[in-house]
């Protein structure tokens, strides 16, 4: 089963070191509950997995993104 939510940052310089290790924690969390993976990106071609801080912090997401 596939899940899909959308979310939009509201923070003025987007998605920055500390709320994305706070995203990654929560993730790995979630994921090691549910044995299941967690992804987050700009669409649904640019996705990355959740539990990868170097990659959400390089995925220079954006204000409203």
């Amino acid at each position: 089963m596939e899940a899909q939510e959308w979310m939009i940052f509201q923070h003025q310089k987007g998605l920055h070191a500390r709320v994305a290790a706070i995203i990654v924690r929560q993730a790995t969390k979630i994921q090691n509950k549910y044995q299941d993976k967690l992804f987050i990106g700009k669409d649904e071609t640019n996705l990355l997995p959740t539990s990868n801080l170097i990659a959400l912090t390089s995925s220079n997401i954006r204000y409203q993104d």
